[in-house]
């Protein structure tokens, strides 16, 4: 393949490494005060590991995949590996995990050094350091890092494997891509780059097969026993069921034709002739950017329809800001990149490709408005070719023939060398805390009351002791999540079901429950909480369906933990008490993390009384909105919203009364 070789590994390295270690320095300072684990990701991804190591995780996997947002096993597979090194110590898990992501810096290096030298290598490893999305992410349990981790060690695997013809080194990079494949789905955008290695850099065939044959190595036995388990195949139940069955059927007659071409010599015949090759590997990228572009937003049905102009504009002025720099910047890496690929082809042509494929990605993570660090993959990539760019601009204005090239050269690196180095000193300065050993040594970033609340029961409530515990994501999945990782399968917990549960569809899990479900008009007579949930919908919780699962699961105690104000679920233990059908037998209150603002973990257990009836537990913004959508309906709404609550309507503070 034309591209440049790397040299191999040596003494400067090791000073590079050295270098790069220095470099994270601010971001591992920062890390150590801002981190915490009361976040949906940061819990539930450390049960999902629990449940892994434990066994319990196999015996279900609809459970394990909730927790582990719909991913595949790496993930957990990470966490649960750690946690057997360092037990169920969330600080040590969290940084064990933070060191692991500083791979990505040094992974980056060797990227950029074997497309184009060391010193732009450095370069992109710095950037990376400082200015990856991941850098000022609160979640030490980040699984876009570790994607990032298989991402680019595939990359790498490939490129030597394309470099040296070698089908141990492709069988290699394509079981790391099935690695990443299976942390998050979004991997599967360069699953075509082998191939386009063949049609475009002139790569073996048959080598290019041991880079696929590692890739369903990796990743069969997952889908095998998804199947099993679930009777979905994976991935594919995440698209619209209309399209399921056709896309099936056409992977299927593809990989048949392939096969047969293969083994009868015709695939051979076609690809000896150039241009046809090369046609062919143009249409291959084209149609499978346009087909992945479709198949990311088929999943994101329920986000396109409420995603407007403004919101897609708001939320790109803050993810690109200062977007007078940093788009023109973006705009010529990328047509640097093209140049580039076009004019050297060889490695650059794949990193291009690879850009490309990320592009179906990023219009996926902006139309849905998630998390920045999403777009830790697409931003490293764009790193290593402005590293690159950077050298090249200065050699440029050293070496340009001509006065022209090498002013244009000069004024290049100059602009971009003095932009990055004045927003490195800014980081570093957001990074780094006035009193660094004092300001480590003075935070703690674990949920107190949930440790405490889990040793007081190890002490006091016996082993195996079945425990029902509120886990709906608006009220405290974190939380209740947090408990069960905690306390490592001593007692059997069951997670209790709302009345009225969030039906809200995701790109990454299969939704299935009736979307109507939120209503207003469904909010059971007899509900002892309710919360809403924005246009006009609700989440319930009645008496009777608390008494039912309780008796369903055989649990004697209920654990609740979240926060006293929003969304007030700690409002409920107290309610529950004057009831007469359970008693709080212990309660840690945590720390108050905002004006107003409590936290705090209860246990409770069933009296075996039946209980009296209770006013509705809700907050006053909850009846305000409620107030709103049932005058929307039009005359005698305070009546009829009088009727859905006949016990009445208590808040944080007392009575509540519904406004005429």
């Amino acid at each position: 393949m034309p591209g440049s070789e790397s040299s191999p590994f040596g003494w400067a390295d090791l000073v590079v490494i050295a270098l790069i270690a220095v470099l994270c320095v601010p971001s591992l300072a920062w890390f150590g005060i801002h981190w915490t684990v009361i976040g949906n990701d940061a819990a539930r991804y450390l049960l999902a590991g629990s449940q892994l190591i434990s066994g319990r995780g196999l015996e279900n996997l609809n459970d394990i995949s909730e927790f582990n947002g719909g991913h595949g096993p790496v993930m957990p597979a990470l966490l649960g590996s750690l946690i057997l090194v360092f037990g169920r110590d969330t600080a040590e898990l969290a940084w064990a995990m933070r060191l692991l992501a500083l791979l990505n810096p040094l992974l980056a290096y060797f990227l950029v050094k074997r497309i184009s030298g060391p010193l732009p290598a450095l370069i992109a490893a710095a950037l990376l350091t400082l200015f990856g999305f991941n850098v000022m992410a609160t979640i030490p349990f980040n699984i876009d890092a570790a994607l990032l981790t298989f991402y680019v060690l595939s990359l790498l695997t490939l490129l030597a494997a394309i470099n040296r013809n070698s089908g141990p080194l492709a069988l290699l990079s394509g079981m790391l891509l099935g690695l990443s494949i299976l942390t998050k789905e979004t991997a599967l955008a360069n699953l075509p780059l082998a191939l386009l290695a063949v049609l475009l850099l002139d790569w073996d065939l048959r080598t290019a097969l041991w880079h696929y044959l590692g890739v369903a190595l990796a990743c069969l036995p997952w889908w095998a026993w998804a199947w099993v388990a679930s009777g979905d195949v994976y991935l594919i139940d995440r698209l619209p069921v209309p399209f399921q069955l056709p896309i099936l059927i056409a992977t299927a007659i593809f990989l048949l034709l392939a096969a047969g071409a293969y083994a009868s010599g015709m695939a051979a015949r076609f690809l000896a002739n150039e241009r046809r090759r090369r046609w062919t590997g143009w249409f291959v990228t084209l149609a499978w950017t346009v087909t992945l572009t479709g198949m990311l937003l088929a999943t994101a049905t329920h986000a396109l329809s409420k995603v407007s102009i403004g919101m897609l504009r708001r939320y790109l002025t803050q993810l690109l800001e200062p977007s007078i720099i940093v788009v023109p910047m973006l705009l010529v890496v990328l047509g640097y990149v093209v140049w580039k690929a076009i004019q050297h082809g060889g490695a650059w042509r794949l990193l291009a490709l690879a850009l490309l494929f990320q592009t179906p990605v990023c219009l996926l993570v902006t139309v849905e408005r998630w998390a920045p660090r999403q777009f830790l993959v697409p931003q490293t990539l764009v790193f290593c070719a402005l590293a690159v760019l950077i050298v090249d601009a200065g050699g440029a204005a050293l070496r340009g023939r001509g006065y022209s090239a090498r002013l244009m050269g000069a004024v290049a690196a100059a602009t971009l060398t003095v932009l990055l180095l004045a927003a490195s000193v800014g980081r570093v300065q957001a990074l780094l805390p006035e009193s660094l050993v004092g300001e480590l040594s003075g935070k703690h970033r674990v949920a107190v009351q949930e440790t405490r609340m889990v040793d007081w029961m190890a002490r006091n409530v016996p082993e195996e002791e079945h425990v029902l515990v509120v886990s709906e994501p608006a009220i405290n999945a974190a939380q209740a999540n947090y408990l069960m990782f905690l306390d490592g399968g001593r007692h059997e917990w069951t997670q209790l079901q709302l009345d009225q549960a969030i039906c809200q569809p995701r790109p990454n899990i299969q939704i299935r429950c009736d979307p109507e479900q939120n209503a207003v008009s469904r909010i059971p007579p007899d509900a002892v909480w309710v919360q809403t949930i924005g246009n006009c919908r609700v989440i319930s919780l009645s008496m009777p369906n608390l008494l039912d699962q309780a008796r369903q699961s055989n649990s004697e105690y209920v654990a609740i933990s979240g926060s006293y104000v929003f969304p007030g679920i700690l409002q409920l233990p107290a309610a529950l008490r004057k009831s007469k059908a359970f008693e709080i037998v212990h309660t840690e209150r945590g720390r108050r993390v905002a004006p107003g603002v409590k936290e705090g973990a209860v246990l409770l257990k069933s009296t075996g009384r039946s209980p009296k009836a209770l006013p509705t537990q809700m907050n006053g913004n909850t009846l305000l909105r409620l107030n709103r959508c049932e005058q929307a309906k039009g005359p005698g709404y305070a009546e009829k919203l009088r009727s859905s609550f006949p016990q009445g309507i208590m808040g944080p503070n007392g009575a509540l009364m519904i406004p005429d």
